[in-house]
C-alpha cells in the first residue's frame, strides 16, 4: 500500500501520489490530491512552490525513471558453488 513514489534528479524532486490502504494515519492523509508534484530543490529548499504546470517535461522524466526503478524486478544473485 505504498502512497508515495519519489525521484530527485539534479536540483529536481518529483513526488508522485498513489490511491493504496490508508490506514491508522488517515486522517492526515485524507486531503492529499493524487497529483504529482514537482520541486525546484535549489530555488525552493523548503517544497513550497509545486512547479509541475510550468515543467511538464521533468515531470515526465522523473516519471518514467520512478515507473523503471518501481518496475524492475532484481536478477538472482549468481551461484557460487555449492548445491543448485
Amino acid at each position: 500500500s505504498l502512497l508515495y513514489r519519489w525521484a530527485i534528479e539534479g536540483d529536481w524532486k518529483l513526488i508522485q501520489k498513489f490511491p493504496g490502504k490508508i490506514g491508522r494515519y488517515s486522517p492526515i492523509h485524507a486531503g492529499i490530491s493524487s497529483e504529482s508534484e514537482l520541486y525546484d530543490l535549489s530555488a525552493d529548499p523548503l517544497e513550497e512552490e509545486d512547479r509541475v504546470s510550468k515543467h511538464t517535461e521533468i515531470r515526465s522524466r522523473l516519471q518514467k525513471l520512478t515507473t523503471q526503478e518501481f518496475s524492475h524486478t532484481p536478477a538472482e544473485p549468481e551461484r557460487t558453488g555449492g548445491p543448485p
